[in-house]
């Protein structure tokens, strides 16, 4: 049987052609193993899960932007999610997890806005392609657009389900516009001009300041989310097999 193929546009380059399979969260992260996957409004009309042997992801990226990205980003992403594991494994703290990565800051940036250009649902993430474009597609590049925000938290509960999620909330007066992704053991949120908007998460913008080659040990305090639940419209959920 032939290897299956899609054609559409590539959401970070924008070229159209045949796309190539976009695991998010990244293969290396535990993220290898068949999984059913359905999306919101077919879940409202009563259809079926489809099942995904290759995990978690969909036909997203061209072959060039999933082959740079991937070697470029992906293996760090990996490496951070086996030192997550084992500190909250051994954490002390029942409400959050204090650990150091030694690794690159901007590589694991890059691999957690990869995933949210490959699988966000916000306007605000496609209208800004063509930034993230450079900003991914050249390693070293280090322009983060100034009005994207990244925050994160242990997310423990509901291992065998991973969400990406159109959001956007009012609470106190304050109006919150974000994306979001989670899979155990990690929830991120992408944030438009605003905060966190919820307290379970840590901000993890300094994480923009690191250089491509530079290795630093990075600290971590991550909350742990126990009452996240993706409380505002999931777009996709993934049951694991």
């Amino acid at each position: 049987m032939g290897k299956k193929t899609k054609t559409g546009k590539c959401k970070l380059c924008n070229t159209e052609g045949e796309l190539s399979f976009e695991h998010v969260p990244p293969k290396s992260a535990f993220n290898n193993c068949k999984v059913y996957q359905q999306a919101f409004h077919d879940l409202l009309e009563g259809k079926k899960a489809k099942q995904s042997q290759l995990g978690a992801g969909a036909y997203t990226l061209c072959t060039s932007c999933n082959t740079k990205t991937g070697a470029w980003y992906q293996l760090e992403y990996g490496k951070f999610v086996e030192a997550v594991l084992q500190a909250y494994k051994n954490k002390t703290d029942a409400n959050s997890v204090k650990f150091t990565f030694s690794g690159s800051r901007l590589k694991l940036a890059k691999a957690i806005l990869t995933m949210f250009v490959s699988f966000g649902t916000q306007n605000f993430i496609n209208s800004r392609r063509p930034r993230f474009k450079t900003f991914l597609l050249e390693k070293s590049n280090t322009v983060w657009p100034q009005d994207i925000g990244l925050y994160g938290a242990i997310y423990p509960k509901l291992e065998n389900q991973r969400k990406a999620a159109c959001l956007g909330k009012i609470s106190n007066g304050k109006t919150f516009t974000y994306d979001e992704i989670c899979f155990y053991p990690l929830r991120f949120v992408l944030t438009l001009d605003s905060t966190a908007p919820d307290n379970c998460l840590a901000d993890l913008n300094y994480l923009k300041e690191g250089k491509y080659e530079e290795k630093n040990d990075i600290q971590f305090d991550l909350p742990i989310d126990k009452d996240h639940f993706g409380d505002i419209l999931a777009s996709l959920g993934c049951t694991l097999t």
